[in-house]
């Protein structure tokens, strides 16, 4: 990979599963609260989802980006507003 997002730090959060290939299913890490952060390829984009009580239909927020190199950024961000929202 371009960039090693893999090595992202995801506490309090904890992965549950990681795969640095590109694909559908790539990256899921399990936060407190009830929170999840899920992140794939989709045809053209890396796309990211919070996710809040399993509610899959209703994702909080979906970050889509179409470069590897945005990756650390993106998840980065997913992870900080995941802290926010458990810490409010």
């Amino acid at each position: 990979m371009i960039n090693d997002w893999t090595r992202i730090d995801f506490s309090p959060g904890v992965v549950e599963w990681m795969e640095d290939s590109i694909q559908e299913d790539m990256l899921q890490v399990i936060f407190p609260n009830k929170f999840i952060l899920d992140m794939g390829w989709y045809n053209t984009l890396f796309k990211i989802f919070i996710i809040h009580d399993n509610d899959w239909v209703n994702p909080v927020c979906t970050y889509s980006v179409d470069k590897e190199d945005d990756l650390i950024e993106a998840l980065s961000d997913c992870k900080k507003r995941i802290i926010n929202l458990i810490m409010h």
